[in-house]
């Protein structure tokens, strides 16, 4: 019944986003440049959007994303997910999101092919087509809870090795995974980490809690994001990975400060800055010159207390702060 409930809520939200997105459409870029002073504040420089592409408002926000990027393709890297929010099938969107392919859109989209597509084999298989098409990654969002979840994960799992796809998909959400046995969980995590499938978690409250220390172990790749960021989904999203990660260590109690240290690599890539040894793995000579400094005396302090970030450094040029305002001596 979770997935009925869940794909109601949505619903409502599609309709309400009817009367919304035209009405905000004149200011999306405004608005979307905005969103990327607020993550650069908060030490974000390598952002993953998701853009809605619908028969509503067309490409007209991928537009608006597009120029804001520009606007900023100095200070941050950016991708942006040609993100069929109202469903791919649901909305007739498949021309519409091969046309935001063509527009500059870097990744093929896609959300809940069973409760909101209603045809998990045609949903999954067009989403890949689209794919293997335009030479793009993929990042489909999947809310749907319990087996139904796993289910739609395996499908996609399959259809990922028969078109070779392996490292190139990413699965958002991937709730199901928080309602199902651990041996079922188990073997979902096992299959996704052989095809190198990545998820990425927004560590909601609340919801099914999908065992991310199951994930890690097994070797998938799992990242943390931000959702609904002033939008009419949801107010609590701030942009603020620090914070991702300081809930992600509260969540599954890794209160010491090694664990807390390794709570940093959810939202830096996979970088740590020391190994399971205690040898400094990150940074090293010849590494990318992007990072944050933040006034705190190791990385368990800066996730434990989410502490202030004085200056952010992408591929070398200072794009928050400036040196002048730095104590050295009270930071690491």
């Amino acid at each position: 019944m979770e997935s009925l409930y869940a794909s109601r809520k949505y619903f409502y939200k599609f309709h309400e986003e009817e009367e919304i997105l035209p009405k905000q459409l004149a200011t999306a870029q405004d608005r979307a440049e905005n969103m990327l002073a607020l993550l650069l504040q908060n030490g974000a420089t390598n952002i993953r959007t998701h853009c809605n592409v619908d028969p509503i408002i067309g490409l007209g926000n991928l537009e608006a994303t597009l120029a804001a990027l520009e606007t900023y393709k100095k200070q941050v890297s950016g991708r942006i997910v040609a993100f069929p929010q109202h469903g791919l099938l649901r909305s007739n969107s498949v021309q519409l999101v091969k046309d935001a392919m063509r527009m500059g859109a870097h990744l093929v989209g896609g959300v809940d092919p069973a409760t909101v597509d209603n045809d998990i084999e045609k949903s999954l298989h067009t989403i890949m087509d689209i794919a293997v098409e335009f030479n793009a990654d993929v990042d489909i969002h999947l809310h749907d809870a319990n087996n139904l979840g796993t289910f739609t994960m395996k499908r996609l799992a399959s259809l990922t090795e028969e078109a070779g796809w392996q490292g190139r998909v990413t699965i958002s959400h991937a709730l199901g995974l928080g309602g199902v046995t651990d041996k079922e969980a188990e073997e979902v995590a096992e299959r996704l980490a052989a095809l190198h499938i990545d998820i990425t978690s927004t560590v909601p409250i609340g919801k099914q809690v999908i065992p991310i220390p199951l994930l890690d172990k097994k070797g998938v790749k799992v990242s943390l994001g931000n959702d609904s960021i002033t939008d009419h989904w949801s107010p609590f999203g701030t942009g603020d990975m620090l914070q991702k990660a300081n809930r992600l260590a509260e969540r599954f109690g890794w209160s010491d400060e090694r664990s807390l240290g390794k709570a940093l690599r959810f939202i830096t890539g996979g970088k740590e800055t020391l190994n399971s040894e205690g040898k400094r793995a990150w940074p090293n000579v010849g590494d990318g010159a992007s990072f944050v400094l933040t006034n705190a005396t190791c990385v368990a302090e800066a996730v434990a207390r989410q502490t202030e970030k004085h200056l952010v450094v992408h591929k070398g040029n200072i794009v928050v702060g400036s040196l002048s305002e730095v104590k050295f001596n009270n930071l690491v």
